[in-house]
């Protein structure tokens, strides 16, 4: 898993945020795959600037350009909102009123229901469907 820091302009960072745009078409010079975070920072193009808002989100599904016409170097990723930011804050949809378990661990794992994976148990991992804190 890579987190990968990237530009997002306005109109398409309040997409994102609100849960409408739930894909990114990018150069794909990062080798993204399934599993990798992507922490969406907006940007402002006019004045080259950043406004400090920004939102994590996983990537779920990839398409590699040269097929289905996009361009080859290109790439499409399939997005979802991820529920704990790279830098360690907790997006605005996690739940407000998390319950804290202890995990049965396997090795530092645990299994995650809404994520449908094994997920590390350090950072500590929140689950916005399950309302639940791990670690």
């Amino acid at each position: 898993m890579k987190v990968h820091e990237l530009k997002c302009w306005p109109p398409y960072f309040g997409d994102v945020l609100s849960g409408v745009k739930t894909f990114e078409y990018r150069k794909d010079d990062r080798h993204f795959s399934p599993g990798d975070i992507l922490l969406l920072k907006e940007w402002l193009p006019q004045t080259e600037k950043y406004t400090g808002r920004e939102v994590s989100v996983d990537v779920v599904y990839t398409v590699l350009g040269g097929q289905f016409g996009i361009p080859k170097g290109y790439c499409i990723l399939g997005i979802r909102p991820y529920p704990r930011r790279a830098t360690g804050g907790v997006e605005p949809n996690a739940p407000q009123q998390a319950k804290v378990v202890t995990p049965r661990k396997y090795g530092g794992w645990h299994w995650c229901e809404y994520c449908r994976r094994m997920v590390a148990n350090t950072p500590p991992h929140v689950c916005v469907e399950s309302a639940t804190t791990i670690g």
